[in-house]
């Protein structure tokens, strides 16, 4: 299960780690790292990160991943994509990720199903894995260790 907070153990570790997070953040969002570097005590939502990531990889509004119907095949195959990276990336149940984006854990499934059958594509595969790492670059381990 995805924690909230990273266990940090060292000073030096935190910072650096703060400001991998930082320049990936910013990369996505567009927003300069020093403004994310005075916020960073606000925390991230993982929705609106999630939303932001697909949504830039898709190049779509992120306010489409929202809508309640499937819309067009390309918004259909974001928002599935968005569930699906919910589940593998961030480590959250199908029930977690439906209640995350108001949707019934079964639709989860067959989502996680369609992106997966997708990944036979190999541009398709190499777009996923970028947007994982991504997610995961972002939200960081769950225990930092020291290296010193």
């Amino acid at each position: 299960m995805l924690k909230n907070q990273l266990t940090r153990t060292c000073s030096g570790c935190d910072g650096a780690r703060r400001r991998q997070r930082n320049t990936a953040v910013a990369a996505i969002t567009g927003i300069n790292g020093d403004v994310l570097a005075r916020e960073r005590e606000a925390p991230i939502k993982l929705r609106e990160l999630l939303e932001v990531t697909v949504a830039s990889g898709f190049d779509i509004e992120g306010a489409l991943l929202r809508l309640p119907s499937r819309g067009v095949a390309r918004i259909a195959l974001a928002r599935q994509t968005l569930m699906y990276l919910g589940h593998v990336a961030c480590g959250l149940t199908k029930a977690e990720v439906g209640r995350l984006f108001g949707r019934d854990r079964t639709t989860v499934h067959h989502a996680c199903m369609v992106v997966e059958q997708r990944r036979d594509d190999r541009q398709f595969d190499q777009a996923l894995m970028h947007l994982e790492r991504i997610i995961r670059i972002i939200l960081g381990p769950t225990e930092i260790p020291c290296q010193h």
